[in-house]
């Protein structure tokens, strides 16, 4: 068996029309129709008005109800936040309370 390299020239076109793109190669053409992804699971939405820092607060709030100190560790705000939002992120929720945390 012999083997005979070669090439071929081959030309394409590839258009976007929003969730349409269309490959054209050569003469061929191909359509891929891509569908909009849905939201993030893992990603936390608040109600409308409410930042992370009013869930900081409020989940002091709830602690200090609970146990009656007002001393706590970020740690024990994050695990009453978590009661509400179980997809809160740890470290949003951390560097959020120490910039909201006074000198």
């Amino acid at each position: 068996m012999k083997e005979i390299p070669f090439s071929i020239p081959v030309t394409g076109i590839i258009r976007i029309n929003g969730n349409v793109i269309t490959v054209i190669v050569n003469r061929a053409v191909t359509n891929v129709t891509l569908d909009p992804e849905a939201e993030s699971p893992g990603r936390t939405v608040f109600e409308p008005g409410k930042s992370m820092f009013d869930i900081i607060l409020a989940s002091a709030q709830e602690f200090f109800r609970r146990t009656g100190y007002n001393r706590f560790t970020g740690l024990d705000l994050y695990d009453i936040a978590r009661e509400t939002y179980p997809g809160l992120n740890k470290r949003s929720f951390m560097s959020r309370m120490t910039a909201a945390t006074p000198n």
